[in-house]
């Protein structure tokens, strides 16, 4: 049920309508409050996994050149926030550690968040980079610490999450954009083309990209890169068909679940053990968080 405030929004601003009735379409097509049938990321056999975050599956496809093989999968969400609580909310993780520069485990009430064997949260100024006119965490930082976690934790799964291709873009064309708004009012509020921003995705998975395969030569037994939830760079959403860029909650449409799934294998399979540690993610400052996820663009 909506209040009479959000109702009042809605009749002013049409865009905002239109997601509404598109998240009530698919609310009423799934039987969970998440996406039906998609992956469910700790059921699946590896020992590393690396995500990259707003990577849709035929962009991803038509450019990587990783040793290994890539097929087709869905996502239980839509955005970052959604699919850490699809995916991690109450689960008895002991064995896995979880590197991220986007720290959306706070989206999850402090009751239901996992048991984490640790939880490595990359925020340090000093790994950052400028992006236009903002700054993001630079996929090499994620190396760093992905590696550093390998070599402190060999017997755990390990959880890699880049936070590219999402944007602020890197690369020369990513310059051209500031990031005054959310990223579908920035397109609007700007002079870059559809094509342009495009171009600025597929700059900035290809950097992430070159990060992952040198990530890969590192990293012993089944490592599988896939995504959170895909993204739109202007195509049109489903049923209500509105023009939009970027990826909100809710809505399934398949610019924004269909991910990838690369398998690649080296070496012998880690031998991963469960223990009765775990990282402690109940007192985490949640303005520092929210501030940092902002500064990154994801508030």
């Amino acid at each position: 049920m909506y209040s009479f405030p959000q109702v009042v929004s809605g009749l002013r601003n049409p865009q905002y309508l239109a997601w509404e009735i598109n998240r009530a379409y698919y609310s009423f097509r799934c039987d969970s409050e998440f996406n039906d049938g998609g992956t469910d990321i700790f059921e699946e056999d590896w020992d590393t996994l690396v995500i990259l975050d707003a990577c849709r599956y035929d962009i991803f496809s038509a450019h990587e050149s990783l040793p290994g093989d890539t097929e087709k999968r869905r996502s239980k969400a839509s955005m970052t926030r959604e699919w850490v609580r699809a995916n991690f909310a109450e689960r008895d993780l002991r064995d896995t550690v979880y590197v991220t520069a986007i720290n959306q485990i706070q989206a999850i009430p402090k009751e239901q968040r996992p048991d984490l064997h640790d939880f490595v949260w990359v925020n340090d100024p000093e790994d950052t980079v400028t992006a236009g006119d903002m700054k993001t965490t630079s996929p090499e930082a994620i190396t760093r610490h992905a590696r550093q976690a390998l070599n402190a934790y060999p017997n755990k799964r390990l959880v890699v999450h880049y936070g590219q291709p999402h944007q602020p873009y890197l690369g020369e064309i990513g310059k051209k954009f500031t990031w005054r708004y959310d990223f579908h009012e920035n397109v609007a509020r700007s002079d870059v083309t559809q094509s342009e921003v495009r171009e600025a995705y597929v700059e900035t998975l290809d950097i992430v990209l070159s990060e992952v395969e040198s990530l890969l030569e590192k990293l012993p037994g089944r490592t599988v890169v896939s995504a959170d939830h895909g993204e739109m760079l202007g195509e049109r959403m489903w049923p209500v068909p509105i023009k939009h860029y970027g990826h909100p909650d809710g809505i399934y449409v398949d610019e924004l679940i269909e991910i990838p799934w690369h398998v690649h294998e080296t070496g012998e399979r880690r031998r991963i053990t469960r223990d009765d540690n775990c990282v402690d993610l109940s007192g985490e400052d949640r303005d520092e968080i929210a501030s940092h996820l902002e500064a990154m663009g994801y508030v």
